[in-house]
């Protein structure tokens, strides 16, 4: 005849972590391990029917469910997630046996929530709103690209590029990795002047919604151009259309802020050195630009067509390209 023995569990003594006691995820995201913890008897045997609550510590996200657990026949009590906060960081929960007497109580688990994966619209890219000067890199603005996942947190570690498609655009370190405050800056500068537009895109694939403008002003006054030519005329008459000089920066960007006084000649040795320029000359320029409407000349042009030159003080003069005159010639 055989005897069968019942062993019973004694009360509960223990608890301690059934499942890894620190983990990590992506903030707002639950851990792949939900915490667990197991409930024993002062000889190591499981314990049922033992009630553990588990709760989150200080901007620690949530946990499922939030009522007590009992353990099981196995003696594990096991949470069904554990979402941690959406603000990257530590996180804490606490797993609590009642009675809160057991050895080990409380269990304490900890996560680390890392930023998720970057956010075209929570990231952006910006520049000061003051205008720089057309150079070659001697006059620049910073770019600075921040990049954040959908919850606002910065993403270090993330590959940005700056790019413009406006003409005369460079930059300094266009590519680089962002640095625990999810920010890279990089300096452009542009030899055209205008409104430049700034992109950033976001380990090659992530473009960044918006973009940063950087205003570029014309360098100094650096030389004159005809942007209106002399054309053919007759004797007396005024040579139209008008006659147009514009003062340039050394890119050959026009410099509206130049009012400087823009003289005229006929140039030596075309046309007839007899020759007289007749009309209003010089002329101060408006807007950095001189537009002489009553030129004349009292000759024919008779081997060799007429030439302008311009001049305004220091700024590089210019000379126009040949036109004729006909006509009978006037005193």
């Amino acid at each position: 005849m055989s005897t069968t023995i019942t062993i019973t569990a004694g009360p509960a003594a223990s608890i301690a972590s059934n499942s890894p006691i620190t983990q990590s995820a992506p903030a707002g995201t639950a851990v792949a391990s939900p915490p667990s913890v197991i409930v024993r008897d002062a000889s190591g045997n499981p314990v049922a029917g033992v009630e553990v609550t588990f709760a989150t510590g200080v901007n620690s996200g949530t946990v499922n469910p939030t009522t007590p657990i009992a353990t099981g026949g196995d003696g594990i009590a096991t949470v069904t997630s554990w979402t941690l906060s959406p603000t990257a960081g530590p996180n804490t929960l606490t797993a609590t046996p009642s009675p809160s007497t057991i050895s080990g109580s409380p269990v304490l688990f900890t996560a680390t929530g890392t930023p998720a994966a970057p956010s075209s619209s929570q990231s952006s890219v910006s520049a000061p709103a003051t205008p720089i000067t057309a150079s070659n890199g001697t006059s620049v603005s910073t770019i600075t690209a921040t990049v954040r996942d959908g919850f606002g947190n910065a993403v270090g570690g993330a590959t940005v590029t700056l790019a413009s498609l406006d003409p005369g655009t460079s930059f300094t370190q266009p590519s680089g990795t962002t640095g625990t405050n999810g920010q890279i800056a990089g300096t452009l500068s542009a030899t055209v002047a205008g409104t430049k537009s700034v992109t950033a895109t976001v380990n090659s694939t992530v473009t960044v919604d918006g973009t940063a403008t950087v205003t570029v002003d014309p360098a100094a006054p650096a030389t004159l151009s005809f942007s209106g030519q002399p054309s053919n005329a007759t004797t007396g008459n005024a040579i139209a259309p008008p006659v147009v000089v514009t003062a340039q920066d050394e890119f050959g960007n026009p410099t509206p802020a130049f009012v400087g006084a823009i003289a005229l000649s006929i140039t030596p040795g075309t046309g007839t050195v007899l020759a007289r320029l007749d009309g209003t000359n010089p002329l101060n320029a408006v807007g950095g630009v001189a537009t002489f409407s009553d030129l004349s000349i009292n000759l024919p042009s008779t081997v060799v067509p007429y030439r302008l030159d311009a001049a305004s003080g220091s700024v590089t003069g210019a000379t126009s390209s040949a036109f004729d005159v006909t006509g009978l010639p006037l005193p």
